[in-house]
């Protein structure tokens, strides 16, 4: 996706992520549009698994019951769309065993929240894109903030933006990372400026799959995902599937959505200024982080010289991802 459009430059939550943890890797992403050839597992399996669910929300707006039969082939045709050989327990089998588990979930069917209509549209805002030009410039640009959001419900206590993270790992890291989340605090002043709804604050939904459900069956009596037995024949002790949920509040104490714009302005200021003397400064320390080595760590590795060459080879592909549309 081109990032410089017009003397315009395109912000989202993807390119801030990268351009703070190490501005090369920021510049390898969303300048030179570079990414490792095939998308990760991890990645994939998590956008089919909210194609899914946003199939289901759409439903429960229009008042209609979740058809399951049709999450199952929304399932089916993404993962036969982005075939990879080897996906380990991220296959379509246990996708299907992840939004059986989600429909039939207690937490889940006890939940009192409503899809908000669009103020201007009506449409469910389900999967929102938005686009927002920021009233001021940076280095002589317009910056435009874009994404998309899972979906704004609405709950007793107001209007939330609400984000499913698919994740393999859940505990207190998890929370902590979710309360500090520079993405979600900027759909909250996305949400805002596009429709003139400020909400309460944002509800992250954790889907924990484990490797255990590989060999886990949906038990269609009891209504959930039964752990594979041990070797001695006893019921499993391995939780396949959680869902846990949070909410985090944004408008009060006032003021957090301000310091969210500010932040992301100087943010997008620092690297814009990189750009401008085609200086990318490398922070080593993020060569490694908890989902394994960087995907540009070989290239970051070689003489400066010898970069373009291995970006340009088959083990990498264009970049073309944009929150704005979905493949």
């Amino acid at each position: 996706m081109t990032r410089f459009i017009d003397n315009c430059f395109l912000v989202d939550n993807g390119l801030i992520e990268q351009i703070t943890t190490c501005p090369f890797k920021g510049k390898t992403s969303f300048i030179d549009n570079r990414r490792t050839a095939g998308e990760s597992a991890a990645l994939r399996f998590g956008h089919h698994i909210h194609a899914a669910l946003a199939f289901r929300n759409r439903k429960h707006f229009y008042g209609h019951e979740v058809d399951e039969g049709k999450q199952v082939r929304i399932l089916e045709h993404h993962f036969m769309s982005t075939p990879c050989e080897n996906e380990g327990y991220r296959n379509f089998e246990n996708a299907v065993k992840v939004i059986k588990g989600y429909n039939t979930d207690p937490m889940v069917a006890a939940d009192k929240s409503t899809i908000l209509p669009h103020p201007k549209y009506g449409w469910p805002m389900v999967e929102q894109p938005f686009a927002i030009e920021i009233p001021r410039t940076i280095a002589g640009r317009c910056i435009i903030y874009i994404g998309r959001i899972d979906r704004v419900v609405k709950f007793p206590e107001g209007v939330f933006v609400r984000d499913y993270k698919t994740t393999s790992m859940l505990g207190e890291t998890t929370w902590n990372e979710a309360q500090m989340s520079e993405q979600l605090k900027g759909y909250c002043w996305a949400l805002k400026e596009s429709t003139g709804i400020e909400p309460v604050g944002y509800v992250y939904d954790a889907i924990a799959v484990r490797e255990s459900i590989q060999n886990a069956i949906f038990d269609d009596i009891l209504g959930k995902i039964i752990a594979p037995p041990t070797k001695s024949g006893k019921p499993g002790a391995a939780v396949p599937l959680t869902f846990e949920s949070q909410r985090f509040f944004t408008k009060e104490p006032a003021g957090q959505l301000d310091e969210w714009f500010e932040n992301m302005l100087h943010q997008v200021e620092t690297f814009l200024w990189h750009y401008d003397r085609n200086i990318f400064p490398r922070h080593h320390y993020h060569c490694r982080g908890k989902y394994g080595m960087c995907e540009f760590f070989n290239v970051c590795s070689l003489p400066e010289r010898s970069r373009a060459t291995a970006l340009a080879s088959n083990a990498f592909e264009e970049n073309k991802w944009s929150p704005l549309y979905r493949k």
